[in-house]
């Protein structure tokens, strides 16, 4: 039991080294530990730029963003997502969210809480 909560530890801790064991891990952190998927997934971005994966890890981090209420933040990474894959369903989405409707922000930024579909 011991070595598989060291495994499970280390893991957790540094990342997996694979592409899609980060995507795994990162699915399960992004509603949980913000910060954590935020590190997370910069450091996929940097690993794997050109992926099918990049745009999604963009949006992780825009949401995470959001979560930990770094709304202008949020806005530049689903700006960049936009830009850099304009016809992306995690774009689209992110788009809808923090760019189309920019006077709604400032209610979410006040509530701290946005449900993202």
């Amino acid at each position: 039991m011991a070595a598989v909560l060291t495994i499970f530890s280390s893991t957790t801790e540094t990342g997996p080294t694979d592409e899609p064991g980060l995507m795994t891990q990162l699915r399960r952190l992004v509603d949980n530990a913000p910060g954590r998927s935020i590190e997370l997934a910069r450091e996929g971005q940097k690993r794997f730029p050109n992926s099918p994966d990049a745009p999604e890890r963009s949006w992780m981090i825009a949401k995470a963003l959001v979560s930990l209420g770094r709304f202008e933040e949020a806005c530049d990474e689903a700006r960049r997502l936009v830009r850099k894959y304009p016809d992306n369903v995690w774009a689209l989405d992110a788009a809808r969210h923090l760019l189309l409707h920019p006077l709604d922000l400032a209610s979410r930024q006040a509530d701290h809480h946005w449900e993202w579909d």
